[in-house]
């Protein structure tokens, strides 16, 4: 099995991961891959979701689908004093999607991403 990840950030204050689809083969997985997708903040049946279009469908994540990583205290020092960003300088977050959607609005595209392709964990 091979999993495909969107794998995206928001104003360089949030890294966030969405797991999006499981596929049989890595072939597969990079079929469904769209080269020029953004995540969109929305709404579908009045909840507060993360849009995407995965292989030319309209796909809604919801707060416990999406992995949400915020830039650390001392990061935001660090980098206010012309430091550099780090992927270790990320922890997770309790952020959920309302609250981006209050801060950012409706539509808001957030910023973009990259599809990965890694082979699945079996447990």
């Amino acid at each position: 099995m091979w999993d495909l990840i969107y794998n995206f950030n928001i104003d360089y204050e949030y890294l966030t991961e969405i797991p999006v689809k499981s596929f049989s083969s890595k072939e597969e997985a990079q079929k469904a891959v769209q080269p020029q997708c953004r995540a969109t903040l929305s709404f579908h049946e009045n909840k507060p979701t993360i849009k995407l279009i995965i292989e030319k469908k309209v796909v809604y994540f919801f707060d416990n689908d999406v992995c949400f990583n915020e830039l650390s205290q001392s990061a935001k020092q660090r980098v206010a004093k012309g430091g550099h960003l780090y992927e270790s300088d990320f922890e997770k977050s309790n952020v959920t999607i309302s609250e981006l959607i209050e801060k950012y609005g409706e539509g808001y595209i957030l910023g973009a991403g990259e599809f990965l392709i890694q082979e699945a964990i079996m447990q």
